[in-house]
């Protein structure tokens, strides 16, 4: 077993005893590496100094633990619990995913993941890499572009289908925790294992990917442009919770069988993007380029 792996174990063992948040352990870890393993080599550079200066100054131990840094610290760094995800209004279940209208909290000073995103991601680039600061603006931009790829944090429906009572084999959930953490599990047993999977996932990942051509237009410390890049993001997301989340596979019942198979695709494309959308913006914040 490798050093990652253990520390995706240990971490979902932890994660076991709290309620779940975003993709959970194993899904924002993985998303990290993926962006991780496509920085150019100027952002790769700067990214190391960040994540020594997050050792150094005790904000976190490495890169899987930045990843899951802002749900156990929900309200640090200038970030709160609403800046992990965004409520659009509509019903899914209806077939209503109509999200041109970004809600007004996003506008607020409260904010929410897509201002999130812009905001982080542009004091990033402008902050002192051997500081503790950058550290924790590396670590939210890390997680709320995981964030903002889950279906269920672009829905404001059934507080992002938490209030959606389902099972998982035997076990009494919520379709929330499902999408957070039992389908991201599932795919990366059904595909050999974490190593085997976030291989899988990279192959997934391309270049052609047109949803990061927006970030290479922004301004590295462009909050609107790059909050604008996440905003597509998350009205593609909330899309699936139409076509996706709530399509003719889901059920109130048990979803860890033939849903499970049905979505997994979604699953596995939605972890591969966030990984790829992280790397454009790490790129663009601390290397200058795409």
């Amino acid at each position: 077993m490798t050093k990652f792996s253990v520390l995706l174990a240990v971490s979902t063992l932890a994660l076991l005893a709290a309620q779940a948040n975003a993709w959970g352990v194993v899904g924002h870890q993985t998303v990290a590496q993926i962006g991780a393993a496509n920085l150019t080599p100027a952002a790769k550079a700067k990214f190391n100094k960040i994540i020594a200066a997050g050792r150094a100054n005790n904000v976190f131990t490495g890169l899987e633990a930045a990843a899951t840094w802002p749900d156990q610290n929900r309200n640090a760094g200038g970030a709160n619990p609403g800046s992990h995800y965004i409520d659009y209004d509509d019903n899914p279940q209806s077939g209503q995913c109509t999200s041109a209208q970004v809600p007004d909290e996003c506008n607020g000073a409260a904010g929410c993941v897509t201002s999130s995103i812009g905001t982080f991601a542009a004091a990033l680039a402008s902050a002192n890499p051997n500081s503790a600061a950058a550290a924790q603006n590396l670590a939210l931009v890390i997680h709320f572009v995981g964030d903002v790829a889950q279906p269920l944090h672009a829905t404001g429906y059934a507080r992002g289908g938490n209030q959606i009572n389902v099972k998982w084999g035997r076990k009494k959930t919520n379709a929330h925790s499902v999408w957070d953490t039992q389908l991201v599990q599932a795919a990366a047993d059904n595909a050999g294992g974490i190593d085997a999977w976030v291989q899988n996932l990279q192959s997934l990942s391309s270049d052609d990917d047109a949803s990061t051509a927006c970030v290479a237009s922004a301004g590295a410390t462009d909050a609107a442009a790059l909050t604008q890049c996440a905003i597509a993001w998350s009205q593609e997301s909330e899309a699936l919770t139409c076509s996706a989340v709530f399509g003719d596979a889901f059920t109130t019942g048990d979803l860890s069988g033939s849903y499970e198979e049905t979505v997994e695709p979604v699953v596995n494309q939605q972890i591969a993007r966030a990984g790829l959308r992280l790397s454009a913006v790490l790129n663009k914040v601390l290397g200058g380029s795409q």
